[in-house]
């Protein structure tokens, strides 16, 4: 059988456009890729989400996928690990070949690590990847950016709004960010180190307390915080298309039709955005992206 609409991915973008393919009424299927609910489901507390108060990422996405399921959504609990573009279009996972005329990659992102020991259980436990998301939680408190480029630098200046001190540590001598951006560091007076990396976590029961520093020098220092905003870049979760999708700055370049250069096959959320990495673009990106889909399967 072949399916109308393959859905790859299951953070916001992936989720939504199963809801709206669900209304629209195709037959279609989400494969749900190796993280249920995307990247989003590490975040501790969501508060700009409209409409739905302070809740955590896990809960926001256990939200969007009980109502695509509800809709009567089919999900598939495996990985993609390529796609033969042809007609119709082959999608291979770990262990099934699934036929389809038209396909949404909503794979989302991966945010870049600095690969230390105990990193990966502080992450929501003092380590973030979002001070649009965790901001609030610095308030009246101490939070160190590692990054030197436009993020880096936007994430501290929001920082700057809550917390009572904020670092940006940056492991050259120079920013990479703007001149805009730099000069409004240098207004909000956040203090940088240059020249040093992280380069090692201590925690408690509770979380991250310090983290040691390593200068260019070879010397080291230890810093106490209570918030790690690591800014370092994501990497878009690109690899299983093996160069048959056109990228635009790593990301999958679209239309504003949300198509790719390959007809009937769309892209949402983080792997096509490179600008706004919030859960509510990627969900309405995603929705966009089936309704786009809808369109192309009634005219072929």
């Amino acid at each position: 059988m072949t399916n109308d609409l393959v859905v790859i991915g299951s953070g916001p973008a992936g989720l939504a456009a199963a809801i709206y393919a669900a209304r629209l009424g195709p037959q279609f299927v989400v494969i749900e890729g190796p993280l249920k609910g995307g990247r989003i489901i590490n975040t501790s507390i969501i508060e700009n989400y409209p409409g739905l108060g302070q809740l955590d990422g896990s809960t926001l996405m256990e939200k969007f996928y009980n109502q695509a399921k509800d809709f009567g959504t089919k999900f598939l609990s495996s990985q993609v690990t390529n796609i033969e573009f042809g007609d119709p279009f082959r999608v291979f996972t770990n262990n099934e070949e699934i036929a389809t005329k038209s396909i949404i990659l909503a794979t989302g992102s991966t945010n870049r690590r600095l690969q230390l020991p105990l990193e990966e259980d502080l992450i929501g436990r003092g380590i973030s990847f979002c001070a649009t998301c965790d901001g609030m939680f610095m308030r009246g408190k101490t939070a160190y950016v590692v990054g030197g480029g436009d993020t880096a630098l936007h994430e501290a200046i929001h920082l700057s709004h809550f917390a009572k001190e904020v670092v940006i540590v940056h492991r050259r001598d120079a920013f990479r960010a703007s001149k805009y951006m730099q000069e409004a560091i240098l207004k909000k007076q956040i203090k940088v180190i240059w020249n040093a990396t992280v380069s090692k976590y201590f925690a408690n029961e509770s979380g991250l307390t310090e983290i040691e520093l390593t200068f260019k020098d070879g010397h080291l220092e230890t810093k106490q915080l209570d918030g790690l905003f690591l800014s370092i870049g994501s990497i878009p979760n690109v690899e299983f298309l093996n160069n048959q999708v056109e990228l635009l700055n790593g990301h999958i370049k679209i239309d504003h039709n949300f198509q790719t250069n390959i007809p009937g096959v769309f892209a949402a959320g983080d792997v096509a955005d490179p600008i706004y990495k919030q859960v509510v673009v990627a969900a309405g990106q995603g929705a966009a992206a089936a309704i786009q889909a809808g369109l192309y399967l009634s005219r072929n």
